[in-house]
C-alpha cells in the first residue's frame, strides 16, 4: 500500500488544482491587457469632384472663370488608428491614391466691362492624384456600456490635384463667337494640350467623431471636421500661348481658406477582428484672395488681381480592417 500511496496522493492533486492558464484562458482576448489597441486597414474610394477657379481684376470686376467639373476619379487608401486606452487619447492617418479618368473644362474670359467674349470646352487628360491625413485626438466620452464612443481631434491634410486640359472647342458667347468661332467648333484638336492646374492644399483641420454600437455586427462610425485654414499653391501652365515664359507660367498661391470635410461609415464585425464596411465621404475647401505671380515677371501680369478656389468632392466609399 505504501507503493501506491505517493502515486494516487499526486493524481488526487492534479484532479484538484485549478485549471492551467492556457485552459482558463481560452477564451480570452489576448492583447485586452494592452493600453494601446491599433487597427490598419484598406478602402477604395470613387467619386466626383468639381474645381473652380475665378479670377478677377483689382476692382474686383470678373477676368476669368475656369470649371473643372464632372471630374471622375478612383483612389485607394491605407489607413491605421493607435487609441491608447489608459489616455483615451488617438493617433490615426489615412494615405490616398488615385487616378483621375474623365471631366471637362469650361474655360470663361471677360472684358472689363463685364462681356463674355470667349467661352469653351475642353476634355481632361488621366492624371494622378494623392493625399494624406494625420489627427491627434481626445475621446472624451465612451459608455459604460462600450456601445458609444465620441472624441475631438485636430489634424493636417495635404491634397495634390493635376488636371490637364486638351483640345479647345468654342461655346456660344456674349460677342457672336468673334474670338473662338461657332458654337461647336473645334478650333484646337483634343490630341493637344491646352492648360494645365497642378494644385496643392495644406490644410489644417479640427473635428468631432462618434461610434454607435448598433448591435453585436453593425455598427456606425462618423466625423466631421471643420477647416478654418489652408495654405494653397496652383502651377498654371498655358500650353497654346507663348510670351508667358517658362511653364508653369503663373503660380497662385494664398493662405485665406475654410471648408468643411465629412465622412460615415455602417460596419459590419465578420469576426471580432475583421470588419468591413461601407459608407460616404464630402470635402469642401475655398480659398480667396490668392495672388498669381508671373513665372517670367512680365509687367502686364503684375497687379493683375486675386483669385477664389473652390474644391468640392464626394463620392462612395468602401472598406475592410483588422484590429489588434
Amino acid at each position: 500500500m505504501s507503493a501506491l500511496r505517493c502515486p494516487l496522493l499526486l493524481a488526487g492533486a492534479l484532479l484538484l488544482a485549478p485549471a492551467p492558464l492556457a485552459a482558463q484562458d481560452a477564451g480570452r482576448d489576448p492583447f485586452q491587457d494592452f493600453a494601446l489597441r491599433s487597427t490598419i486597414g484598406v478602402r477604395y474610394w470613387y467619386s466626383q469632384s468639381n474645381f473652380l477657379v475665378e479670377l478677377e481684376q483689382v476692382d474686383r470686376t470678373d477676368v476669368s472663370r475656369l470649371e473643372f467639373a464632372d471630374v471622375d476619379q478612383h483612389s485607394a487608401e491605407l489607413f491605421f488608428r493607435l487609441d491608447d486606452v489608459s489616455t483615451n487619447t488617438f493617433l490615426k492617418g489615412t494615405l490616398g491614391i488615385g487616378r483621375t479618368n474623365s471631366g471637362s473644362l469650361d474655360d470663361e474670359d471677360y472684358f472689363a466691362s463685364g462681356t463674355k467674349f470667349s467661352d469653351t470646352y475642353s476634355a481632361l487628360d488621366a492624371r494622378t492624384i494623392g493625399y494624406l491625413t494625420l489627427d491627434a485626438g481626445w475621446r472624451f466620452a465612451n459608455t459604460a456600456d462600450a456601445r458609444t464612443r465620441a472624441g475631438l481631434f485636430a489634424g493636417y491634410q495635404y491634397i495634390r490635384d493635376d488636371y490637364v486640359a486638351r483640345g479647345v472647342s468654342c461655346n456660344a458667347d456674349e460677342v457672336g463667337g468673334a474670338f473662338c468661332g461657332a458654337p461647336g467648333e473645334t478650333v484646337i484638336p483634343f490630341s493637344e494640350k491646352a492648360i494645365r492646374n497642378a494644385v496643392y492644399w495644406h490644410v489644417m483641420r479640427v473635428g468631432f467623431e462618434a461610434e454607435f454600437e448598433l448591435t453585436k455586427k453593425l455598427s456606425l462610425a462618423a466625423e466631421t471636421a471643420a477647416v478654418p485654414f489652408i495654405y494653397y499653391e496652383n502651377e498654371d501652365s498655358h500650353y497654346l500661348r507663348s510670351g508667358l515664359g517658362a511653364i508653369p507660367n503663373f503660380e497662385d498661391k494664398g493662405r485665406q481658406g475654410y471648408g468643411v470635410e465629412a465622412e460615415a461609415f455602417l460596419n459590419y464585425a465578420v469576426t471580432d477582428r475583421f470588419s468591413v464596411g461601407l459608407g460616404g465621404r464630402y470635402w469642401w475647401l475655398r480659398t480667396k484672395d490668392t495672388v498669381a505671380i508671373s513665372a517670367a515677371q512680365l509687367p502686364a501680369y503684375r497687379g493683375m488681381g486675386y483669385s477664389s478656389n473652390t474644391l468640392e468632392r464626394y463620392g462612395v466609399v468602401g472598406q475592410a480592417s483588422y484590429r489588434f
